[in-house]
């Protein structure tokens, strides 16, 4: 019996930028929460999160990274699931399925059938239980 997916949700945004301590003093006056930072596959990022909602993802601008402008974070019940349908529609994984650093949750980032990328994350609930 296939599983009931449920609709992606709006989670946050994730952006790509040249310098990373202008834009940690851009977001942090934004939003005004704890940041957490760190390097993810050689690139430097800042996660800055509120009651485990991610608001901002932010990642250095390089040629490592894929992420080359400002896509929305989809909150998603399973990866895994979402990846087999997102392939299904004529989507594309650009970075498959891997552990947030900062969440220990499942993510990936993909595109539509017309390279419009979008990341998706396993909510945070959905690894308590």
């Amino acid at each position: 019996m296939p599983t009931t997916l449920t609709y992606p949700e709006p989670f946050g945004i994730a952006t790509a930028t040249n310098d990373l301590q202008a834009a940690k003093e851009f977001y942090t006056r934004l939003y005004p929460y704890p940041v957490t930072e760190g390097v993810f596959a050689n690139i430097k990022y800042l996660s800055i999160m509120k009651d485990g909602v991610t608001l901002v993802n932010v990642s250095q601008r390089s040629e490592h990274n894929p992420i080359r402008s400002t896509i929305p974070i989809l909150k998603v019940d399973s990866v895994e699931d979402h990846l087999r349908l997102i392939s299904g529609l004529g989507g594309k994984v650009i970075i498959p399925p891997s552990v947030c650093p900062c969440t220990h949750t499942s993510f990936a980032l993909c595109a539509d059938h017309e390279g419009n990328q979008f990341l998706i994350k396993e909510a945070i609930e959905a690894h308590r239980s």
